[in-house]
């Protein structure tokens, strides 16, 4: 996340970010960006808006036969998994280093990469933001969690969605994350 590189950089210069600007600002405003992104059912003009309504329609195809959320998230979770495979965000050079970058991709761009390759290249917040997606599409009630697995920083995130049989928010992190295990720092966000 791109909080990690504030971070990171506050360390560089004896600032703890955190203290200065209230806990995950960074990572707080990257929530709200991926939120806008995974409501998005349009497309850019790049894609010639080849994937308008996408989310939607694919949503609505992956949820049918479900009867209840625990059916719901089950398809769609399971939707992701087959049409993904994790990969992290690629470096960029900055002041003549490599460091880590952080890219939030649009729905469609997933779409189109599911639809020429077969699999999308995504991070972690590229999965929860087509998983959050698909969940709102399908009138479901999703969120982002943002987790320190350091114990520093907020340096992972993944989507949960509200499951009502269970009254729980079901966890579907594509990496096995189990929040339950980070004693770090938390931040959650409904979409």
């Amino acid at each position: 996340m791109p909080h990690e590189f504030t971070q990171k950089i506050g360390e560089f210069l004896g600032i703890d970010i955190d203290k200065m600007f209230g806990t995950s600002v960074a990572a707080r405003q990257t929530l709200e960006v991926m939120k806008a992104l995974c409501v998005q059912d349009d497309c850019c003009q790049y894609h010639q808006y080849k994937y308008r309504g996408m989310l939607h329609q694919t949503a609505r195809r992956l949820t049918a036969a479900g009867s209840n959320d625990t059916q719901k998230i089950g398809a769609i979770f399971s939707w992701v998994l087959t049409h993904t495979r994790f990969q992290p965000d690629p470096k960029v050079q900055y002041q003549g280093k490599m460091v880590e970058s952080d890219y939030l991709k649009k729905p469609c761009v997933i779409f189109d990469e599911i639809e020429s390759t077969g699999k999308a290249a995504c991070d972690c917040d590229d999965h929860s933001i087509i998983l959050a997606g698909l969940f709102k599409h399908a009138g479901l009630h999703p969120g982002f969690l943002a987790i320190s697995g350091n114990g520093k920083y907020l340096d992972h995130v993944t989507a949960f969605c509200f499951n009502s049989e269970k009254g729980i928010n079901q966890v579907c992190d594509p990496q096995n994350f189990d929040p339950r295990t980070y004693g770090g720092k938390t931040l959650e966000m409904w979409v």
